[in-house]
């Protein structure tokens, strides 16, 4: 404060005292003004300078701030944090520098903070960017072209602080025997460039560019390409949606397309296992019937076996036949459900599939 600011500044009633009475009223060594303290006031931080390194061989780089935006004043707080941040990650210091080297130091205060001495600030000098040399002649991927293409990058080293970038062009053509088969020319059942995906597991012919089935074949499911992941354990049929563990009683299937169950011990096999053991009392009853009634040779008792056991095979033959019914009645079922969820035909494969009929 000035002297003879005409203002109060003590709040005591009296304005400029000290300038009037010639008086040190608040004992600070000048007679200017009439108030002993002012209010304190705290620090704060200036904005961060541009990052700089210490020297041109230095590992790492440097920014600082000051607290004197504003200082702190009459018992006013200092400011928090650090005045000097370092970047370890930054190796730019290795460049060889413009002008002379410079240097930080920091000299620790009576306060928190310290105080930084910048003794010359430096840039590193400009790289221009250099070509890497030239890859290997190779087919272009771009199906208007089908040229041969060789390509190079401006990264051997990149342009940096301020250099120049490479002159010319980072690519060349020339004529060559690239037989590139695009996907719009990729013949049924396959996709991608040159036809190298197949489409084997779809119902129809997939997407010539991403190869994607409208539908899959039983035991293969989207969203794979070319429906080429399998059914997974406990799955089967049309996009995996049957159960095995429900239709097998727990079971994991043996077909993951028709859902195919292990054999179970139902009553039919239970019948099929103890036939054989019940027909031994039968067949022994029989030859102590005839030795009773009448005297019979061995063969006549032979063949009487004979007679029966054929008769049992003719019995185990129709239970066969049976099981086999239900088995095949089984696929048919799962089958046409199967064709149930076909894609309708398009109109543009219902024209090609017309002019082959007549070309035939």
């Amino acid at each position: 404060m000035k002297d003879g600011d005409f203002m109060d500044n003590d709040c005591d009633g009296y304005v400029d005292e000290e300038s009037r009475d010639g008086k040190d009223n608040d004992l600070d060594g000048s007679i200017d003004e009439d108030i002993a303290r002012g209010y304190p006031r705290d620090g704060v931080w200036t904005v961060w300078t541009q990052w700089f390194c210490a020297n041109c061989q230095a590992t790492s780089r440097f920014r600082n701030r000051s607290c004197t935006d504003p200082s702190p004043e009459y018992g006013g707080l200092e400011c928090l944090g650090a005045d000097v941040e370092r970047d370890n990650a930054f190796k730019g210091c290795s460049y060889q520098c413009q002008g002379s080297s410079y240097y930080v130091t920091s000299t620790p205060s009576t306060t928190p903070t310290t105080v930084l001495t910048l003794a010359h600030v430096t840039q590193p000098r400009s790289v221009n960017g250099s070509w890497s040399v030239w890859s290997e002649w190779a087919c272009s991927s771009n199906c208007s072209e089908k040229k041969m293409l060789q390509v190079r990058n401006c990264d051997s080293p990149p342009p940096q602080w301020g250099g120049r970038p490479c002159e010319g062009a980072s690519y060349r053509y020339k004529s060559g025997s690239c037989k590139i088969i695009c996907p719009e020319d990729c013949p049924a059942g396959t996709w991608g460039l040159n036809c190298s995906g197949s489409c084997g597991n779809c119902f129809e012919d997939c997407d010539k560019n991403t190869g994607k089935c409208a539908t899959c074949k039983e035991g293969f499911q989207q969203p794979m390409q070319s429906c080429i992941k399998a059914c997974g354990m406990n799955t089967f049929g049309l996009e995996c949606q049957g159960n095995c563990l429900e239709k097998c009683e727990g079971s994991e299937c043996l077909e993951r397309v028709i859902g195919l169950c292990p054999p179970q011990a139902s009553p039919l096999k239970l019948l099929w296992m103890l036939l054989p053991i019940a027909l031994i009392p039968v067949i022994l009853l029989f030859i102590l019937r005839y030795r009773k009634v009448k005297p019979v040779d061995e063969v006549t008792i032979i063949d009487k076996v004979a007679e029966v056991v054929t008769k049992s095979e003719v019995l185990m033959k129709s239970l066969t036949e049976i099981q086999e019914s239900k088995t095949l009645a089984s696929k048919k079922s799962s089958t046409t459900k199967a064709k149930k969820h076909k894609p309708a035909e398009t109109y543009q494969q219902r024209v090609a599939r017309r002019g082959t009929e007549v070309d035939n």
